[in-house]
Protein backbone atom coordinates (compact mmCIF):
# COMPACT_ATOMS: atom_id res chain seq x y z
CA UNK A 1 0.00 0.00 0.00
CA UNK A 2 3.22 2.29 0.80
CA UNK A 3 3.41 3.15 -3.43
CA UNK A 4 0.04 4.25 -3.37
CA UNK A 5 0.12 6.64 -0.76
CA UNK A 6 1.37 9.33 -2.33
CA UNK A 7 -1.02 9.02 -4.61
CA UNK A 8 -4.12 9.01 -1.81
CA UNK A 9 -2.22 11.81 -0.01
CA UNK A 10 -2.37 13.88 -3.35
CA UNK A 11 -6.19 12.49 -3.79
CA UNK A 12 -7.52 13.98 -0.38
CA UNK A 13 -5.41 17.38 -1.43
CA UNK A 14 -8.09 17.69 -4.36
CA UNK A 15 -11.03 17.17 -1.70
CA UNK A 16 -9.83 20.95 -0.18
CA UNK A 17 -11.17 23.45 -2.24
CA UNK A 18 -10.30 27.44 -2.24
CA UNK A 19 -13.27 29.23 -1.85
CA UNK A 20 -11.27 32.55 -3.10
CA UNK A 21 -11.14 31.24 -6.34
CA UNK A 22 -13.43 27.83 -6.49
CA UNK A 23 -10.02 25.16 -6.96
CA UNK A 24 -8.77 22.57 -4.96
CA UNK A 25 -5.47 23.41 -3.37
CA UNK A 26 -3.26 20.90 -6.06
CA UNK A 27 -4.62 23.06 -8.86
CA UNK A 28 -3.96 26.36 -7.30
CA UNK A 29 -0.23 25.69 -6.72
CA UNK A 30 -1.00 25.94 -3.65
CA UNK A 31 1.18 22.41 -2.60
CA UNK A 32 4.94 22.20 -2.90
CA UNK A 33 7.47 19.64 -2.42
CA UNK A 34 4.94 17.11 -1.25
CA UNK A 35 7.26 14.35 -0.56
CA UNK A 36 5.54 10.93 1.00
CA UNK A 37 8.08 8.64 2.62
CA UNK A 38 7.74 4.58 2.56
CA UNK A 39 6.75 5.04 6.38
CA UNK A 40 3.59 7.40 6.42
CA UNK A 41 6.10 10.71 6.82
CA UNK A 42 4.51 13.71 4.78
CA UNK A 43 6.37 16.76 4.25
CA UNK A 44 5.00 19.72 1.82
CA UNK A 45 4.94 23.71 1.66
CA UNK A 46 1.17 25.13 2.02
CA UNK A 47 1.24 28.61 0.19
CA UNK A 48 -1.19 31.12 1.15
CA UNK A 49 -2.14 34.62 -0.39
CA UNK A 50 -3.41 36.92 1.91
CA UNK A 51 -6.61 36.55 0.29
CA UNK A 52 -6.88 33.12 1.88
CA UNK A 53 -9.27 31.72 4.33
CA UNK A 54 -6.87 31.17 7.58
CA UNK A 55 -8.53 27.73 8.02
CA UNK A 56 -7.35 26.00 4.76
CA UNK A 57 -4.06 24.82 6.17
CA UNK A 58 -5.85 23.33 8.06
CA UNK A 59 -8.57 21.75 6.55
CA UNK A 60 -5.48 20.53 4.37
CA UNK A 61 -3.56 18.77 7.16
CA UNK A 62 -6.67 17.25 8.31
CA UNK A 63 -7.62 15.89 5.12
CA UNK A 64 -4.12 14.09 4.79
CA UNK A 65 -4.00 12.74 8.14
CA UNK A 66 -7.42 11.16 7.76
CA UNK A 67 -5.45 8.82 4.73
CA UNK A 68 -5.12 5.64 6.02
CA UNK A 69 -1.21 4.99 6.32
CA UNK A 70 -0.09 8.39 7.27
CA UNK A 71 1.60 8.99 10.03
CA UNK A 72 3.01 12.53 10.40
CA UNK A 73 2.54 15.59 8.53
CA UNK A 74 4.77 18.52 8.54
CA UNK A 75 3.37 21.61 6.80
CA UNK A 76 5.36 24.46 5.92
CA UNK A 77 3.22 27.63 5.78
CA UNK A 78 4.69 30.28 3.59
CA UNK A 79 3.06 33.53 1.77
CA UNK A 80 2.87 34.30 -1.72
CA UNK A 81 3.38 37.94 -1.51
CA UNK A 82 5.84 39.54 -3.28
CA UNK A 83 9.40 40.56 -0.73
CA UNK A 84 8.21 43.48 0.73
CA UNK A 85 10.73 46.72 -1.99
CA UNK A 86 12.82 49.12 0.14
CA UNK A 87 10.79 52.13 1.28
CA UNK A 88 11.08 54.91 -1.26
CA UNK A 89 11.65 58.72 -0.55
CA UNK A 90 8.44 59.53 -1.74
CA UNK A 91 6.44 61.99 0.28
CA UNK A 92 10.01 62.69 2.55
CA UNK A 93 10.61 65.96 0.82
CA UNK A 94 14.29 64.14 0.42
CA UNK A 95 15.83 64.71 -3.19
CA UNK A 96 17.19 61.66 -4.24
CA UNK A 97 21.44 62.16 -4.61
CA UNK A 98 22.87 62.32 -8.13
Amino acid sequence: MSDKLPTLVAGALTNVRNPRNDKDVISAGMVRDLEVSPDGEVTLTFVMNQDDPPNLAREARQAISAVAGVTHVDMSIVSDAPPSEAPSSCGTGAEPSP
